[in-house]
């Protein structure tokens, strides 16, 4: 079993995340709030619009979200408000174009964990808005079917990643990398992947980012037939279910810049407390400092009751909530 202490993560530049990255300067919380609306609000429009032009067989248009994508990789608040945004987000009105959206915003900050450069984070911004087309051809009927597929029904669904590199190509030459990922983000580090059975090497490296990033959303997002993981829950079932499927070092990356309780998250404690995380430790991710909210019986807590899990071993986090989850 592979320990999420063992695994080793890799340097990619010398430089600092922090140098690459500049905080937005805007003066308030509503303002900021309305500036997160907006950039996640402006990815989904935009990848709507790419979901329409593909039914039609018309080709995306790369440059509106290499904009919108070079918004969130310049301003390191807005990346940790999107993450928390996409990880939480309950209202979903079309799980395709957020499930695309949340994966952008998470590859770019897997990428920061990797040292990737500037341009490499954009790029790897922009193929997670795009990586996934090919499903726009598979039909609604078996996308959205509850029950086991049939053979025919899973060659159809398994057969997105060549309708995606099909699609992708034709933005040519300058947007290869896009199209290859489309066709690897069912590849698998150890062959067990799909279409090719590619591995390792073999494999784009952006296309290993987004494949795991794309089973990470999954599982951390509720799905009819079952609830959604808890952050480090969905980490720990990636690392012990599919061992030497994912490359170590980016599993890393996932579990150090996706925090399990991001600030300002919502969490329940053993004791049926309801809490705000407000401090993160990388060495200790499953025990933040969190202000408790309300107490084991329902009541607000006045003032500022403040605990460091990792100083109190008794206590610890049993669920994520949504704000709306919160006594009013």
């Amino acid at each position: 079993m592979v320990r999420l202490s063992d695994l080793v993560l890799r340097k990619r530049t010398k430089e600092k995340p922090s140098t690459l990255l500049s905080d937005l300067d805007i003066p308030d919380k509503e303002s900021k709030d309305a500036v997160l609306e907006d950039v996640y609000n402006e990815g989904c429009s935009y990848i709507e619009s790419n979901v329409r032009q593909v039914k039609k067989g018309e080709v995306p248009d790369v440059e509106p979200g290499k904009r919108i994508i070079t918004k969130i990789v310049d301003n390191a608040r807005v990346q940790d408000a999107l993450y928390l945004k996409a990880l939480y987000t309950k209202d979903e009105k079309d799980p395709f174009v957020t499930h695309l959206m949340n994966v952008a915003v998470y590859a770019v900050k897997v990428g920061v964990g990797l040292r990737y450069s500037r341009d490499d984070l954009v790029r790897l911004g922009i193929v997670g808005l795009l990586y996934d087309l090919g499903m726009v051809k598979v039909p609604q009927k078996v996308k959205e079917k509850k029950g086991k597929l049939t053979p025919g029904e899973l060659e159809r669904v398994r057969s997105h990643p060549e309708m995606g590199y099909k699609i992708l190509s034709k933005l040519g030459p300058s947007y290869k990398w896009v199209a290859d990922v489309a066709l690897q983000h069912h590849e698998r580090e150890d062959g067990s992947g799909y279409p090719k059975g590619l591995k390792g090497k073999e494999i784009h490296e952006y296309a290993k980012i987004i494949g795991v990033v794309d089973v990470y959303e999954a599982m951390t997002h509720a799905r009819p037939q079952r609830k959604h993981f808890l952050p480090f829950l969905a980490v720990k079932e990636i690392v012990q279910t599919q061992k030497g499927r994912f490359a170590p070092a980016i599993i890393k990356g996932l579990l150090v810049q996706l925090s399990v309780f991001p600030v300002n998250s919502y969490v329940k404690l053993n004791n049926h407390s309801l809490a705000q995380v407000i401090k993160i430790t990388k060495d200790e991710p499953l025990r933040p400092t969190v202000r408790i909210l309300f107490d084991p019986q329902g009541r607000r807590v006045e003032g500022k009751e403040v605990v460091d899990l990792k100083s109190t071993p008794l206590l610890y986090i049993v669920d994520s909530l949504f704000k709306e989850d919160l006594p009013s």
